[in-house]
């Protein structure tokens, strides 16, 4: 059962003025519906890789906050800071990092006191 309706619409996907023969048509043809189509997909894949990311940057800084001492990257990445910015700190004495052979130990409690 072939409808006689003639509506004028505009098409969701690329904005173009055609006729369609029903009220629920969206899109002006089959290319611009598989298009939209791509689209939605494409952003739904995005939004759930952002929201796994999200997540897993939550967990690490959890799992970081809860260590004790931290090396400088870590504390960088609490922070939100570079590790020359860490440096610049310890030379000002805003925070404080010790040295064990080569490597650098940050105690978590002094370094979240020291912004407090």
């Amino acid at each position: 059962m072939s409808s006689n309706i003639r509506v004028n619409k505009i098409c969701e996907f690329c904005n173009s003025l055609f006729v369609a023969r029903t009220t629920v048509t969206r899109f002006c043809g089959d290319v611009c519906a598989k298009r939209a189509y791509k689209a939605r997909k494409r952003s739904e894949a995005i939004n759930e890789s952002d929201i796994k990311t999200k997540k897993y940057v939550v967990e690490s800084l959890d799992k970081l906050l809860m260590k004790p001492y931290l090396n400088k990257q870590e504390a960088s990445n609490i922070l939100g800071v570079s590790t020359r910015t860490l440096d610049r700190l310890n030379k000002k004495r805003v925070i404080s990092y010790h040295y064990v052979g080569r490597r650098v130990i940050i105690n978590r409690d002094e370094l979240l006191n020291s912004f407090s």
